[in-house]
């Protein structure tokens, strides 16, 4: 399962890994290069880590099954 989130500016995907899930950045929205990312324990531990760092909350987030 993965989670996007995206505006002009920025991209942001939320995608789990065995190890957690991942916080991807991609400054440049139509871009598929990721510019950082943040390894997270939980879903709601990468919502809030969204939410602190670019003023994205919970709620934004789009599920997707790809």
């Amino acid at each position: 399962m993965k989670y996007i989130y995206q505006n002009k500016q920025i991209k942001l995907v939320i995608n789990q890994d065995l190890v957690g899930f991942y916080l991807i950045v991609y400054e440049n929205p139509s871009s598929l290069t990721s510019t950082s990312d943040y390894l997270l324990d939980t879903l709601e531990e990468a919502f809030q880590e969204a939410q602190d760092r670019f003023g994205v909350l919970a709620s934004q987030w789009k599920q997707s099954s790809q």
